[in-house]
């Protein structure tokens, strides 16, 4: 048996509990169980292999995979070594155990790396989910900041069929917002497209991770009406602009566009901490 068949042998008995790699709940915890347990196990053994002066034996592997929640018999830990030695990550010394080849550094590097790229990910979505009127102030402004260089680039580099895309968008949002048919989600794919339209595919990227959750663009669309502030046509000089292809236009306007929401959430802000109340509102308001 494989080393990797026999992890996942463990896994299928639930004897490998991957979310005691990372104590906290939630988000986070979810990116740590999305691992296979056989990369997580390498990463545990190439981590102490790294940080341990002295060669290192199965014996000490499977003590700290306990540690870090992975349960593995002496015998696993053993075939886990010999898999680094055919990989080239270990080399033998004697019978003292192993120590780790300029590979097995660079392999260990790598799976750091990636850990801390994940652990800025989790934070970023936690973030995004925006559970606090602060949140979504943060959350404005870091789209604000995206958006007013997306709104510029895609002033500059839009097709007509791109601005029709805009326009279709922005006239079921606004037809929405009337009362007179519609949807109300255009409002994130108003964004995108524009983000889309803009031709960089790191902003188009940002933008479409900031929108992620669809249920904000419900809690301000509703903090809006519950404060009398909706305004139907705040879409049309973003438009305008980006059909003009006048970046300095479109990129003043996509400001305006930011400003003014962050304007009412603050308001919003003086009597309120959470959104939620919002929708408690003005559920109540339209009973």
């Amino acid at each position: 048996m494989s080393f990797k068949t026999e992890v996942t042998s463990i896994e299928s008995q639930g004897r490998t509990d991957m979310t005691r790699m990372n104590p906290q709940d939630g988000v986070r915890a979810t990116r740590a169980a999305q691992i296979e347990r056989s990369d997580e196990a390498e990463y545990v053994a190439l981590r102490e292999l790294r940080t341990n002066p002295a060669p290192v034996g199965c014996w000490r592997i499977k003590a700290v995979l306990h540690e870090a929640g992975i349960e593995m018999s002496e015998a696993t830990a053993g075939r886990l070594l010999k898999e680094f030695d055919s990989r080239g990550l270990t080399s033998v010394v004697g019978a003292k155990g192993r120590i780790l080849t300029r590979e097995g550094e660079r392999r260990a590097d790598n799976l750091e790396t990636l850990r801390r790229r994940w652990t800025y990910q989790d934070e970023l979505m936690e973030a995004i989910r925006a559970e606090k009127i602060k949140d979504i102030e943060d959350l404005l402004v870091a789209r604000r900041a995206v958006e007013i260089e997306t709104a510029r680039l895609a002033a500059l580099h839009a097709s007509d069929a791109e601005i029709e895309q805009v326009k279709t968008a922005v006239q079921a949002l606004k037809d929405y917002w009337l009362g007179v048919g519609g949807e109300r989600n255009q409002n994130p794919v108003i964004h995108k497209i524009i983000a889309k339209t803009s031709g960089n595919r790191v902003f188009d990227a940002l933008v479409n991770l900031l929108y992620e959750n669809n249920e904000l663009a419900r809690t301000l669309w509703t903090i809006q009406r519950v404060m009398k502030a909706l305004d139907p046509e705040e879409h049309d000089d973003i438009l305008a602009a980006i059909a003009a292809h006048d970046p300095e236009r479109a990129a003043t306007a996509m400001r305006t566009h930011f400003d003014r929401l962050l304007d009412v959430v603050k308001r919003y802000g003086e009597t309120h901490t959470e959104p939620q109340a919002a929708i408690q509102t003005d559920a109540a308001l339209t009973m």
